[in-house]
């Protein structure tokens, strides 16, 4: 029950577009995104009837437990950081799917590291893997990707 007022509150607040601290400091409003610091409870990766595809982050702070899929694509030492214990920060919005409240995260910090979860229109951003120099193109585009 303190989870659904909670996100009934937090998403009042997303509503109206206004700058709010709540009680503890570890929940803030900006227009409508949210930043929450908490502990992660829980790293779920199997795949459940009705939940995001991908990581799914039960995450506890002062203000109550928050759902946060971070999807599928991030990179894999941010997936090893991410624990049971692990204290985060997520900024990102409260969105209800499949009758369950989500808080959508935009960013994460976890382990010292910013990670850009979702781009500005909400879509999860895939992980860019680094830039292979141009004589390794030049190889792969000659004999076929065989080396």
């Amino acid at each position: 029950m303190q989870f659904a007022f909670l996100s009934f509150a937090l998403a009042g607040a997303q509503r109206r577009g206004r700058s709010d601290q709540t009680p503890g400091g570890a929940a803030q409003v900006v227009g409508n995104e949210i930043t929450v610091v908490g502990t992660i409870r829980q790293v779920l990766t199997e795949r459940a009837p009705g939940r995001p595809q991908g990581i799914n982050l039960v995450l506890a702070g002062p203000q109550g437990v928050f759902d946060v899929p971070v999807g599928p694509f991030l990179a894999s030492d941010v997936k090893e950081s991410l624990s049971t214990g692990q204290q985060v920060q997520i900024a990102g919005t409260l969105r209800t799917l499949n009758g369950k409240s989500y808080l959508l995260a935009r960013e994460m910090t976890v382990a010292g590291r910013q990670v850009t979860v979702r781009n500005d229109r909400g879509l999860l951003v895939r992980t860019q893997l680094p830039a292979a120099s141009s004589s390794q193109r030049s190889r792969v585009g000659l004999n076929g990707g065989n080396q």
